[in-house]
């Protein structure tokens, strides 16, 4: 087997196995990432995170993100247990 097959097939099987691994892909960047306020305030998507200072004391500037999708768990307190009397 010549060195140059041998390496391609090589890079196939390194890049199937990532692909598989459920690894995020580099193109898929969020549409609200690097927006402005305005932006962002009208994109239904999307949410502005106010600057803050982390667990690091590193701080953070404002930004722009994606709304979380949810689960499709129900979120919250169970309902109140009816009273007896």
């Amino acid at each position: 087997m010549s060195k140059a097959l041998l390496i391609s097939a090589a890079s196939a099987v390194f890049f199937g196995v990532v692909s598989m691994s459920g690894a995020p892909a580099l193109a898929a960047t969020s549409a609200c990432k690097g927006i402005a306020k305005a932006q962002c305030d009208s994109a239904a998507a999307c949410s502005w995170v106010k600057s803050y200072k982390n667990k690091a004391g590193k701080n953070v500037s404002a930004h722009c993100r994606a709304k979380s999708k949810g689960s499709s768990k129900v979120k919250g307190k169970l309902p109140a247990k009816p009273k007896t009397n």
